[in-house]
């Protein structure tokens, strides 16, 4: 078998310091061989019956279904076409003396490197490249590149040989996947006794840059290695954003390195795992104690104080011997054994104590250096959404729509089927439901044996299998656990990085891990769900009882139901054993359905933060301990009486009073405490604002607090329609005193609605094409009429259903009006304005925006002179959807494509206008460049935006002034020409056109652009000079507040 050297490339620094690689000096000289003269020595000549030995590489059926093995002959068959290659290959060696089984390799800097292999030949960059074929055969060279791939993607990087070889499918049954995982450097087996207990990916080649992390940095413009954090690649930098590192594998310049060692195709959370496993970590439990309480831990037990270089205490009681009992091995494993002290201390990962994150020095960064992945966040956010909201599974659009975490025309099915931490199940080619399925997490297989689970350190959690499936007959008697709040399961969940969520939401995600049996198809053979993802099997064949070869009910696992189910788990290379072992069956009995009224929770004040299971209203809510509150109406209504809170009778007569927007109060309700002290006690409730007056024996009054609970509004979360029975609020206009008219259209209803869950305090809105204008205060619930100055009261009630309604399962009329766009907000903008085409929002002196915005405009304008009356900012949902697309979706892939890794140039630009109508204009339709010879076609017929808002000054008009600050996409830019209508070419690429225009190349002052979706007009500047109001008379003062702007 033939491997392939890593590849080292060290700077001149590293040289120095004595860095050395793989220096393996036999002490004795072995016997040499006669050498063929055609393979330039490199090579034994062989026997006849060495001839006879030989053999190609071959492709063996993998019994367990899974596809092709991999197998490596022991000798490889040279054709005299390839020993003539090898001859001219080999002659680069400068005439040096070749020794059997002692080769030197050449790295691309120079360096001999020596290896124990029968040939040599130049290591290439990239895991496996064209060259490595001549020594390692092309099937174990694909064994070892899918091998590593398999082990990133679904292990972390580390795991056990067996566990490996079990779940991947990649290796037969009887393969001895230990030995092999010793012989290939792009792995560290790490072990106890002689036994290989787990194996790390740990490609030599990859590192990351040690002068980097220097207060001097790197200065090589050439350094192939990943410039990190190494605190953050140990798990311990207190700096997080602020970092002066980056925390990203994927910028611009570490992108590049990634691509050279050729794992660009991992994501950067797997980059960073791959960099975090390529060198030995201090155990944290001996720098804190000098002790381990492990029996088997393969992290170094060293002083924390000499790797860092701080501890010089020869008799110091925490050892100092990287060659001790303990090290060696670990260290010989990662092939450091030969390395100079330096270059040790330098390379071993150690997690530091946390210093204080204020102390932080507060400097500009790269977002492309410092930002962290967006798709592993999104990724997280993701699993734990579903986890902690829809129990593990839902539909994608559900998904989407409740968690507001994707855009509206993100392909969510899509990204679903490609992310490898959940599984999609499709019908027609279209994904109906989402499960989480983390492949690094799963219940012991070992442990629900009767002779149990003895690996001390397994990362399994330990727990009964019946219990996952279903149901455990033997309840609180059984003698596995039910649940993981243990040590063992804690340490377990801690492994896989579960520890943030509850016991519950971690039975959750084992209880998703693997696929079910059908209990509707187990019983008839028929299911009646149009689309069922539980596997259509006979229960005997997955428990091993069954062995009839004519049994009625399947036993294919890749049947036409059961295929798509099985790979949407990643089980279709699994060895039928494994797969059976896998499979959640529930046994003899059935599951218990229902989950009965958490009736405890209702006395408490924690009720008032939470909503009514809309789940348990239609019968479908199965999950224990469900945090939400189970009633058999979508309301309930509560009083305050003796320190505790009550649920009284008539709660459908006080619902339906409480839908009328005309009602204020109810008749006396007589509430009797049966138990304790037999008390009573006669109230009212006032409805506007919600209380009630209790009337003791003597006639006496006093307030007492009231509460409505009810199920969540239907406008929260995005979730329009896609529950029943959510709380249908209506919105009501007081037009005459006791005359309540229904706010109409819809839109406005779910503007209004959106608005006040958004705890937004007031909202402007206009109608008849700005001739009426309105604002409403929510803390007030009146609306004024800007222009007469007339104030109206609003009412908030909601559509009334009876207990009736709940039995046949008939929720309240939904609105018809729908979202037209669902964009992300941005961090700080209030929820988006369905009801109009645009919303202006007054920012407070306060609003770190108003600052901003206020400064750089008297950066060329005197504070003395001209003077800010207001600042608004624009929220179009239209234009930022489509200025955010063109962002994402043109000019970030088109710099890519033309080998450009920087970010987007983007600037906050200034463009003056000379009227209200414009400024509306502007806030609807955007900047259009087919109206830009108004003022001036000097550079080219688009639109135009200055630096300085001292120039954008001179195209305002008082005595109100308006200007726009509006966020600019000018990316590549060129000097304009007024004969231009779009931007001209770039040089020598042809139909590649530059981004905008400039006035002069070197510190221009005016940009034009040609492309509407390339701007956004973010804030309005109101401001007035000095004397533009001395003539003006009072109503024309008062215009602004008017026009809708405060």
């Amino acid at each position: 078998m033939y491997r392939t050297p890593s590849q080292v490339d060290v700077s001149n620094n590293e040289n120095e310091s004595g860095y050395k690689y793989n220096s393996r000096n036999p002490a004795t000289k072995e016997k040499q061989g006669k050498r063929n003269p055609k393979s330039g020595g490199g090579k034994d000549t062989k026997t006849k019956d060495d001839d006879k030995n030989r053999g190609g590489t071959k492709d063996i059926e993998n019994p367990s279904g899974g596809g092709k093995m991999y197998r490596t002959p022991s000798r490889v068959h040279i054709s005299k076409d390839e020993n003539k290659s090898r001859d001219n290959h080999n002659t680069r060696n400068h005439g040096q003396k070749i020794n059997k089984g002692q080769h030197n390799y050449r790295t691309d800097r120079g360096q001999d490197m020596k290896t124990n292999d029968n040939r040599n030949y130049r290591s290439g960059t990239k895991e496996m490249t064209s060259e490595d074929s001549q020594a390692v055969p092309d099937e174990e060279a694909r064994l070892i590149r899918d091998v590593f791939n398999y082990m990133v993607k679904h292990f972390n990087g580390s795991g056990s040989p067996e566990n490996i070889r079990r779940e991947s499918g990649l290796f037969p049954t009887d393969f001895d996947v230990v030995d092999w995982f010793k012989k290939k450097r792009e792995f560290t087996t790490l072990g106890k006794d002689g036994n290989v207990i787990t194996v790390n990916v740990c490609k030599k080649s990859i590192q990351y840059c040690f002068n980097y992390i220097k207060r001097s940095g790197c200065n090589d413009s050439k350094c192939k290695h990943f410039h990190l954090c190494k605190d953050f690649l140990s798990n311990s930098c207190c700096f997080s954003v602020k970092c002066n590192f980056s925390h990203n594998a994927k910028d611009s310049r570490n992108i590049i390195a990634a691509r050279r060692y050729g794992i660009d195709q991992f994501s950067n959370e797997e980059i960073i795992n791959v960099l975090a496993l390529r060198f030995p970590h201090v155990c944290q439990e001996w720098a804190k104690a000098g002790s381990c309480p492990n029996s088997i831990c393969f992290n170094l037990h060293v002083c924390p104080g000499y790797i860092n270089g701080q501890c010089k205490d020869q008799n110091c009681p925490k050892c100092h011997d990287r060659t001790s009992l303990h090290n060696d091995p670990i260290v010989s494993a990662y092939e450091m054994k030969t390395w100079n002290e330096t270059f040790f201390r330098k390379a071993v990962y150690l997690i530091r104590e946390n210093e204080n994150k204020e102390d932080a020095p507060e400097i500009d960064h790269d977002d492309t250096a410092i930002e962290p992945n967006k798709e592993v966040k999104l990724t997280q956010d993701v699993f734990q959404f579903i986890v902690k909201n829809f129990d593990g599974s839902g539909s994608p659009e559900d998904i989407r729509r409740e968690s507001g975490l994707f855009p509206t025309d993100f392909d969510v099915s899509d990204w679903f089927k490609k992310n490898k931490q959940f599984a999609a199940f499709e019908k027609d080619g279209k994904v109906i439901s989402v499960t989480v399925c983390r492949k690094d997490v799963s219940y012991c297989f070992s442990y629900i044996k009767q002779t149990g689970c003895a690996n001390e350190i397994c990362r399994r959690f330990h727990v009964c299998k019946d219990f996952l499936c279903g149901y455990c007959c033997f309840g609180d008697k059984c003698h596995y656990k039910h649940s993981v709040t243990d040590k063992q399961n804690i340490m377990a969940a801690q492994k896989c990085g579960l520890d943030n969520f509850t016991n519950e939401e971690i039975m959750c995600i084992l209880k998703r891990r693997y696929p079910h049996v059908c209990k509707e198809w187990v019983k008839s053979e028929t299911c009646p769900a149009s689309f069922c993802n539980d596997l259509h099997i006979c229960p005997g064949y997955i428990n091993g009882k069954c062995h009839e070869y004519n049994c009625s009910k399947s036993h294919d696992r890749m049947s036409p139901h059961n295929g798509p189910i099985v790979n949407a788990y990643g089980l279709a290379k699994t060895d039928e054993q494994y797969f059976r072992k896998a499979v959640y069956l529930v046994r003899d009995r059935e599951v218990a359905s229902g989950v009965e009224e958490n009736l405890d929770l209702l006395n408490t004040d924690i009720a008032g933060q939470k909503s009514i299971c809309t789940a348990f209203l239609v019968g479908d809510c199965k999950k224990k301990g469900c945090k939400q509150i189970h009633s058999n109406l979508p309301y309930i209504w509560q009083v305050k009486l003796w320190d505790e809170w009550r649920k009284f009778s008539c709660q459908e007569t006080v619902e339906e009073l409480f839908s009328k927007p005309d009602k204020n109060a109810t008749n006396q309700i007589v509430y009797n405490d049966l138990t304790g002290d037999c008390r009573s006690a006669t109230f009212n409730i006032i409805l506007e604002p919600l209380h009630a007056t209790c009337i003791d024996s003597t006639g006496k009054r006093t307030i007492i607090e009231v509460r409505r609970l009810s199920t969540k509004s239907y406008a929260f979360g995005k979730a329009l329609g896609s529950e029943p029975f959510r709380t249908e609020w209506r919105w009501y206009l007081e037009f005459t005193p006791g005359e309540w008219h229904l706010m109409e259209p819809d839109y406005l209803q779910l503007t209004v609605e959106t608005k006040y869950l958004a705890k937004q305090v007031t909202w402007l809105y206009t109608r008849e094409n700005f001739k009426s204008k309105y604002q409403l205060n929510f803390d007030r619930n009146d609306q004024l009429n800007l222009g007469s100055q007339v104030c109206r009261n609003i009412r908030r009630r909601p559509l009334f259903v009876s207990e009736n309604d709940v039995k046949q399962q008939i929720s309240p009329s939904k609105l018809t009006a729908t979202p037209s766009a669902q964009v992300d907000l941005p961090c700080g903008w209030v929820p988006w304005d369905y009801f109009q085409s645009f919303e202006w929002v007054k920012l407070s002196l306060k609003d770190d925006d108003y600052k901003r915005v206020s400064e750089n405009f008297y950066k060329t304008l005197d504070p003395s002179k001209q003077i800010i009356d207001d600042i608004f900012r624009v929220q179009n949902h239209v234009l930022w959807s489509t200025f955010s697309n063109h962002l994402e979706r043109v000019m970030k892939p088109k710099k890519i494509r033309l080998g450009d890794l920087s970010p987007v140039t983007t600037l906050d630009l200034y463009h003056g206008t000379d009227n209200l109508e414009a400024v509306r204009g502007i806030s609807i339709n955007n900047f259009d460049s087919r109206t830009s010879g108004k003022n001036m076609t000097r550079f080219g017929d688009g639109a135009y935006f200055a630096t300085d808002a001292k120039y954008s000054h001179e195209y305002t008009k008082g005595p109100h002034r308006f200007m726009f600050q509006a966020k600019v996409l000018v990316g590549e830019a060129t000097e304009g020409k007024p004969e231009y209508r779009r931007p001209p070419s770039r040089p020598g690429m042809d139909h590649e056109l530059y981004d905008s225009c400039v006035d002069v190349l070197k510190n221009p002052r005016t940009y034009v652009l040609f492309e509407k979706a390339q701007c956004y007009p973010e804030f309005i500047i109101h401001y007035h000079s000095i004397g533009d109001l001395k003539n003006t008379p009072a109503q024309d003062a008062t215009e602004l507040t008017s026009c809708c702007l405060l």
